[in-house]
C-alpha cells in the first residue's frame, strides 16, 4: 500500500509524459494485483463460510440426533454399573466367606491332630499299663488334611 503511494507522489511529480505514462502502468499493475488478492481473499472466505455453515449442520444434526435418543441408553449404563457395583460386593463377601471358611477348617484340622495326638498317648498309656493291643480299637491314621489346606 505505502508502495502505491509513493507511486502516486512520483505520478503528481512526474516532468515528463513517458515518465507518467510509465508510472500509471505500474499503478495498474499494482492495482491489478490486489484485485487479484482481494478476489482470492473473497474465495477464501466464501469456502470456510460454506464450511462453518457445513459444520454448524453437522453440529445441529449431532445434537438432534442426541436429544431424540431415549433416556434408556443412560438408564441401561446406571443399572450396569449398580450391578457391576452389586457383583463387585458379592465377590468380596464370598472372598471374605472363604477365607474364613479356610481358617475355620485349618483350626478343626489342628483340633483333630490334636485329638490324635490324644488319642495316641491315651493308647500308648493304656498298652504300658499292661492293655493288650487286641483289647483296644484299631487305630486309623487321619487324613493328611493340613497338606490339602495348605494348597489355596
Amino acid at each position: 500500500m505505502e508502495a502505491m503511494r509513493a507511486n502516486l507522489i512520483a505520478i503528481r511529480d512526474a516532468e515528463k509524459a513517458e515518465e507518467r505514462e510509465a508510472l500509471l502502468k505500474e499503478q495498474e499493475n499494482k492495482l491489478a494485483s490486489m484485485e487479484r488478492a482481494v478476489m482470492e481473499s473473497d474465495t477464501c472466505v466464501s469456502i470456510m463460510e460454506n464450511e462453518l455453515n457445513e459444520a454448524n449442520k453437522a453440529i445441529g444434526q449431532l445434537k438432534a440426533e442426541l436429544e431424540s435418543r431415549p433416556d434408556v441408553d443412560e438408564k441401561a449404563l446406571d443399572s450396569a454399573r449398580k450391578e457391576a457395583r452389586k457383583q463387585a460386593e458379592q465377590a468380596d463377601e464370598l472372598d471374605g466367606a472363604l477365607r474364613k471358611l479356610v481358617a475355620d477348617s485349618k483350626d478343626m484340622v489342628a483340633c483333630v491332630n490334636g485329638l490324635d495326638n490324644e488319642n495316641t498317648l491315651l493308647r500308648q498309656k493304656l498298652l504300658d499299663m499292661g492293655v493288650d493291643e487286641s483289647e483296644l480299637p484299631r487305630s486309623q491314621a487321619p487324613p493328611n488334611l493340613t497338606a490339602m489346606l495348605d494348597d489355596d
